[in-house]
């Protein structure tokens, strides 16, 4: 697991920190211009459930084209309506997942399981990594980083609202400055420490 975890840091250096910060902040901006202007918008299932399984997927290499079905099952693994559909979407995610390391063997792209399955055929590595390794280090990435990150902001967005799944943010995002937020964040939600905003 250490070894897993090496490699995993060394995706994330300086330079694709930045680039992925910028990435996220699209991301983020063009999900919040999809909610309604006026009235009431489901934060949960609009943005925060949204928000980083599109992020895990840009950084596994999903293609454009897979993307909405992933992120169903990713959803649903992560608030399952019952065990079965938790148990349904997991089995579904790991055969995904198995079939895009097997994809990613045969191409040569710029995403982190693309850079993980290279190491796993590099003859100098420290020992091959097997597909069950592959694949078990992806779901690590994928469900506890979604799970955390769907809590997080549906947390840190009740302030909001009476209701946490309410969007009339604007009057209060107006006379809360980016640092004020922020530092009310932190304070009720210690899990919010390392988020950055700007402004």
């Amino acid at each position: 697991m250490r070894r897993l975890r090496r490699l995993v840091a060394g995706h994330f250096t300086p330079t694709r920190i930045a680039a992925l910060r910028t990435r996220i902040v699209e991301i983020a901006a063009d999900l919040l211009a999809g909610l309604p202007a006026a009235g009431t918008a489901d934060l949960v299932s609009g943005y925060a459930l949204r928000l980083p399984v599109t992020v895990i997927c840009e950084l596994f290499g999903v293609p454009e084209a897979d993307r909405t079905v992933f992120r169903a099952w990713s959803n649903a693994l992560v608030m399952p309506a019952s065990p079965q559909t938790g148990a349904s979407a997991a089995g579904a995610l790991g055969a995904y997942l198995a079939d895009l390391i097997h994809r990613k063997r045969g191409a040569q792209e710029a995403d982190l399981l693309s850079d993980l399955v290279a190491y796993a055929r590099e003859p100098g590595s420290e020992s091959p990594l097997t597909s069950d390794e592959l694949l078990g280090m992806a779901f690590l990435l994928l469900v506890p980083e979604h799970e955390t990150t769907v809590n997080l902001i549906s947390a840190t967005s009740s302030p909001c609202s009476p209701t946490p799944t309410s969007s009339n943010c604007s009057a209060l995002k107006r006379s809360w400055s980016a640092r004020r937020w922020r530092g009310h964040c932190v304070t009720t939600h210690p899990s919010a420490q390392g988020v950055g905003v700007g402004g």
